[in-house]
Order: C-alpha cells, then sequence, then structure tokens
C-alpha cells in the first residue's frame, strides 16, 4: 500500500506527528477491510478516539485534556533534567537507580507477603498460576509457579521443561506433532529446547555481566538502557506479581488492534511441519519453512490437537506504539527522520516502508512453536512488550574469550549454526532464558544471537531502531550479515533503503544536545557511511543480484543526492577523533571511484585500514565518550548542513 501524505509530518510539534500517524493507521483499517457496511456503521470520530485511546494508553476514564497535561509534564521534567551538566545529571542517575533498586526490593518484599493469601487465576492461553508451598522442592520458598501444561489438550509422552527463577517458576511441555509412526514429527525441535533450558539454568531475573534487569522503565532510565544496550547487554524488565494475562483469542486481537479477524495472510506464515521436513533426510532441495497456504487469524487462534500444524505469523500488521512509555527518546532513527525532513532538497520526504514498520510489529504464535537461533537484520536494537500468553526468550552469549572483531564474531555464530543443525549446542556458551508474559518487556542489543520457544499461544508487540550508542555492535552485525546472513539472520532489507537511513542518522549526529556518545559508534558510523560496499548483502546475490544487480545497487546508493553532505560530515568527525583525513580525496573518490588515481585510492584504503584497527582493537575504545561540543565539532558539521542547503553560514 502506498504510503499516504498523511504520515509525513509537516510540523514538529509531537502532538501534530502523533495526529498524523493515527490518520495513516485508521486509513490502514480502512483500506484492510473487505467488510465496508461494518465500517460505514461506525462513527469516523468514535473509531480514531478508540484508535487513539489504545495507542496512546490512556488510563481509564481518563480525558484527552489530562492525558496531554500529563505529557507535557512528563516532558517538561525530561527536558529540564537535559539541560543539567553530565556530572550532575549522572549524579541524578545514579540516585535515580539507587531508588528503583530499593523500590523493587521493597515490592519485592510486599509480594512476598500476599502471595500466602492471594493466587492469581488460570486462563486460557496464560497457564495456570499456582502458589509455592512450604515443603515443595520444585521452586525456591515464596517463587510463583506458572504451570503451562493445562493448555494443552491432549496427553503424550511430552519432554516437561522447568524454568527456575528466584521470584518465578514456569513448567511447559517440549514442542509436539504427530508423525505417521506415532513418534514425534518434532523431535529435533525439542531436544534443542530442552537444551537450551538446561543450559540456561533457570530463568533469568536479576543483573548479572550479561543482563541488567530493572523493575520499571520511565524517561529517567534512559541513560541507564542506553548505556547497557552500547555495552552489548540485555535489559530486561519483570512481569508485575499483580499482571493478569489476557485471554488470547480472536475477540481479544479484535477488541485490542482494530483488525478483521476473518482476513486471510500468506507472507510470513511459518509451518513447524515445514521446518521440520527440511531436517529430514534424504529432504529435496527447495523447501522452505513458510506455510504454502493462505490462513486468517481465527485458524491461528483455534485450539491445538495432537496431529494439527503449529503456525506462526511474523509480521502481524498491529499499528500500535511498541516502545514503553518514556523511552521515545531511545528511537534515534525516528528523531533522525524528524530532523531530515526539512532537508527537502538532499533527502525525500518519504520514508521507506520496511524501515517505517520496523517501528510496530507483531509476533503471533501458536503454542509449541520455536525458532532457531538467529540475528536481527541490519543490527538493530528489539524492544519487546508481552501482551498476551507465554514466551521463554533465549539469549546465547560466548563463554569464552571470542574476541570482538566482525570475523571473530562471524566464527562464533556460524559455529553455533552448524551445531544446531546437528541437533545440539557448544560447551564455550552462556544461555539466558528470560519469561515473556504480559507486562515484560525485553530490550535486546545488536546482533545478539536468540531462539524463542512459545509453548502456549501468545502475542508480542515490538519495535526495532538504531542508536547512537550501539552503532558499533550494528557495524558488526552488518559485516557478519554480508557473508553469512542466509543462515544467520532473519530479515532481508534493501540496501539502498537502509543506506539512506544511516545517511539521515549522521546528519542528525550534530542535533544531538547535552549527550556524550561513544568513540567507537562515531568511528563505526563514519565507516558505514564512507564505504558502503563493505556492507552489501552477499547472501542476496542470487538472479538479479548478481553483478548487474550489485551494479544497480551501487548506481543508486551514489545518486542519492544526501551522500557528498554525509561523507562531508564523516570526515569532518574522523578529523575531530585524530585520524588523518584528505576530506576533498574522500568526498570526490566516494562519488566517482572508477575516475580516481592509484593516490586516491591509497588514500581511501589507508582510511578504511585505519578505522578497522581501531574498532577491531579490543578494549582500547570501551567506555570512551565524546562531547561533540568540545572542540567545534558540533558547530563544524552544523556548518557543512547550512552550506548543502544553502543557508548562509555565520
Amino acid at each position: 500500500m502506498p504510503m499516504p501524505d498523511a504520515l509525513v509530518p509537516e510540523s514538529t510539534d509531537a502532538f501534530d506527528l502523533r495526529r498524523r500517524l493515527l490518520d495513516f493507521e485508521t486509513a490502514v483499517l480502512l483500506q484492510g477491510s473487505e467488510d465496508v457496511d461494518y465500517w460505514s456503521r461506525i462513527d469516523p470520530q468514535e473509531r480514531l478516539s478508540a484508535i487513539q485511546r489504545r495507542a496512546w494508553r490512556l488510563r481509564p476514564g481518563e480525558e484527552w485534556a489530562t492525558w496531554r497535561t500529563r505529557q507535557r509534564q512528563a516532558l517538561s521534567a525530561q527536558n529540564w533534567r537535559q539541560k543539567l551538566p553530565p556530572e550532575k545529571r549522572k549524579c541524578m542517575n545514579e540516585k535515580s537507580t539507587e531508588r528503583m533498586q530499593r523500590s523493587r526490593a521493597r515490592r519485592r518484599k510486599r509480594d512476598e507477603s500476599t502471595k500466602s493469601q492471594n493466587s492469581s487465576p488460570s486462563c486460557s492461553g496464560g497457564g495456570g498460576v499456582s502458589e509455592q508451598v512450604s515443603g515443595d522442592s520444585t521452586a525456591p520458598p515464596g517463587c510463583v509457579i506458572i504451570d503451562l501444561r493445562e493448555d494443552i489438550p491432549f496427553e503424550r509422552d511430552f519432554d516437561v521443561l522447568a524454568l527456575k527463577g528466584k521470584h518465578t517458576t514456569v513448567v511447559a511441555y517440549g514442542p509436539w506433532i504427530d508423525a505417521e509412526n506415532g513418534e514425534n514429527l518434532l523431535h529435533r525441535e525439542a531436544k534443542l529446547v530442552k537444551i537450551l533450558s538446561e543450559k540456561a539454568g533457570g530463568l533469568t531475573d536479576e543483573s548479572n555481566a550479561h543482563v541488567t534487569v530493572l523493575d520499571h522503565v520511565d524517561a529517567d532510565c534512559q541513560d541507564v538502557v542506553r548505556r547497557a544496550l552500547g555495552a552489548g547487554k540485555v535489559v530486561y524488565v519483570p512481569p508485575s506479581a499483580d499482571q493478569v494475562a489476557h485471554h488470547l483469542d480472536a475477540q481479544w486481537i479484535k477488541r485490542n488492534y482494530a483488525v478483521n479477524t476473518s482476513d486471510r495472510i500468506r507472507e510470513f506464515i511459518v509451518s513447524m511441519k515445514s521446518k521440520a521436513r527440511m531436517y529430514e533426510p534424504g529432504a529435496p532441495d527447495g523447501l522452505t519453512q513458510y506455510h504454502s497456504e493462505e490462513v486468517s487469524l481465527e485458524d491461528l487462534l483455534k485450539p491445538l490437537t495432537a496431529e494439527s500444524d503449529r503456525l506462526f505469523c511474523l509480521e502481524f500488521a498491529a499499528f500500535v506504539r511498541s516502545l514503553p512509555e518514556g523511552l521515545f527518546a531511545l528511537d534515534d532513527t525516528l528523531a533522525a527522520w524528524q530532523e531530515t525532513k526539512f532537508m527537502s532538497s538532499l533527502f525525500t520526504n518519504r520514508v521507506d516502508m520496511q524501515q517505517f514498520v520496523d517501528r510496530f510489529w507483531g509476533l503471533l504464535h501458536q503454542g509449541m512453536t520455536n525458532t532457531t537461533l538467529h540475528h536481527d537484520a541490519d543490527g538493530k536494537v528489539t524492544i519487546i512488550l508481552g501482551q498476551a500468553g507465554y514466551k521463554i526468550w533465549f539469549v546465547v552469549y560466548p563463554a569464552g574469550e571470542v574476541g570482538g572483531t566482525p570475523e571473530e564474531v562471524a566464527r562464533f555464530q556460524e559455529s553455533l549454526v552448524e551445531d544446531e543443525d546437528e541437533g545440539r549446542y557448544p560447551d564455550n556458551i552462556s544461555v539466558y532464558a528470560f519469561l515473556i508474559a504480559p507486562g515484560a518487556i525485553l530490550m535486546q542489543p545488536p546482533g545478539l544471537m536468540h531462539a524463542v520457544y512459545t509453548p502456549v499461544p501468545a502475542y508480542v508487540n515490538g519495535c526495532s531502531f538504531w542508536s547512537l550508542d550501539s552503532l558499533h555492535l550494528t557495524r558488526i552485525s552488518r559485516v557478519v550479515d554480508v557473508n553469512l546472513g542466509n543462515s544467520l539472520t532473519n530479515v532481508d532489507h534493501d540496501d539502498v533503503a537502509t543506506y539512506e537511513s544511516f545517511l539521515r542518522l549522521i546528519c542528525h549526529v550534530p542535533i544531538v544536545q547535552d549527550r556524550e556518545l561513544p568513540k567507537s559508534a562515531l568511528i563505526a558510523l563514519c565507516s558505514m557511511v564512507m564505504f558502503p560496499d563493505q556492507f552489501y548483502m552477499r547472501h542476496r546475490r542470487h538472479d538479479n543480484m548478481q553483478l548487474n544487480g550489485l551494479q544497480r545497487v551501487t548506481k543508486e546508493v551514489q545518486a542519492l543526492p544526501a551522500r557528498r553532505l554525509a561523507v562531508t560530515l564523516a570526515c569532518i568527525l574522523c578529523e575531530s577523533l585524530g585520524f588523518e583525513v584528505e576530506m576533498k580525496v574522500m568526498v570526490e573518490n566516494d562519488l566517482k571511484r572508477t575516475k580516481a588515481g592509484k593516490y586516491r585510492e591509497k588514500k581511501v584504503e589507508a582510511l578504511s585500514c585505519a578505522l578497522r584497527r581501531a574498532l577491531d582493537s579490543e578494549g582500547e575504545l570501551e567506555g570512551e565518550l565524546i562531547d561533540l561540543g568540545k572542540g567545534g565539532i558540533r558547530r563544524k558539521m552544523r556548518d557543512a548542513i547550512d552550506r548543502a542547503r544553502g543557508v548562509a553560514v555565520e
């Protein structure tokens, strides 16, 4: 569907942007519905109001005027903190972290005292929740047991998964589909899920070297989250003890997301039967894991049977906000889009559809489905919000010294996939398991290998975006994708549209105020802007992506109007960071590589190697932050942007 003009913001006002986006959501609903009479019977204002209340999480009974006042107060408080000196802001962030830890300790104590009196009810798609009794050795004292076995309506010789945490224990069955011989068609998947569960050793609900656990998130947590994601750590917010598991059915989907559940879907439907046949001995080439027939949402939400296929939808069209309230500023991609919309002579006032829908998507899974180990494409930060049902989210880190260069990361991730194909996992890994339940939030850094098991029907919202604080991890992930994308990543994005997004990001860098950025992330951004040919997805070089396809991509990249400005900004950044750069050589050679002489080629290669060595030097750049306000870096970059836009520079 073409992007409506309502999507293109004409004003910097946040409320106007949201209104236009809601207009787009309404247009999507109207165009995607076959029941025109149904929509004609609903007053447009009432429909828009319902969408707005769901999208912006209005409190029960809250009026719009009250909501706007509350949002402005939160925004004013956030702006007030941003104007403080960095040292004062750092001190306040540390105090905020201490308050969160004390609050979490008080909540745990309160929950433990109330658990003896109350128990959470059982519900379809949510599992039975029972109270831990004294003398039961299956879980620590005071731990809530979530028994998901009650939602499986048939009996077989299942593998039983028991993941114990300090506050929650989950018990579930492994994957199963009846084969013709009466055995488990998903025996390979069941084995892999069981191995990951055993290696995890239980649920992760406390901070460690690879995980930062918060009891809640708000605007005060943004710096904590940025630092954690930039360090390659997972940020996890466990579900609260009083959170109710929603009843997942067609009516719940229709009521919360205003979609027609009878619509047929064909794209991005994965079949567990097809997936299992791919690994059978003598399986023919060309088999894929995708379902060959159209299904409806009502079909996806039907009760499971022993012999029925297990399906899940990877791109459920739910246009709702997938960033927790108070963390909207984490999305540097959206901020870059907003800033560059004024540069109409350099950028088209449109956003690539795939980059747009990455900001909000949904995953709708039937029970007993799993995904194998992979990382998300393009090196984006991924955020998951639990809505209904339960998932077990496994993330994998190397246990030993693997190294931080793209080549070393690629070897580690490739070995993981090769071992997984053989039905096992290596010993030199650290596995963490997270419970994704209603109210839980998981924030995943770029390039992290993960697998997901859904024991009961579940739905989650999510979003993906680039963060200026983790672009060094983005670069590593994209280099790995160049050669191993077919086996490691989940989605292909267009190289030209991806590159244009990085041009927008580097134009956004001098706009960032009162925020220090990691030196390694800035160097990585310069590398991705100046040398885009190093990041073209080689695994897509089939049919039209052979030599002619690559020439087409290169020609389209070189024709982007904003490229010369972006390379100029990258040169300014590199000079400020201590690299030897000849700006004229870089700009001209970058745009006219075929006419470049040996001198230019030598200079370009020298800079590329210098950036690569700086990024691959393990530990040298770790934790080093750059204040763009010092040394006139921000001023030089802004002057370059003004000159490109034809604005007079003082």
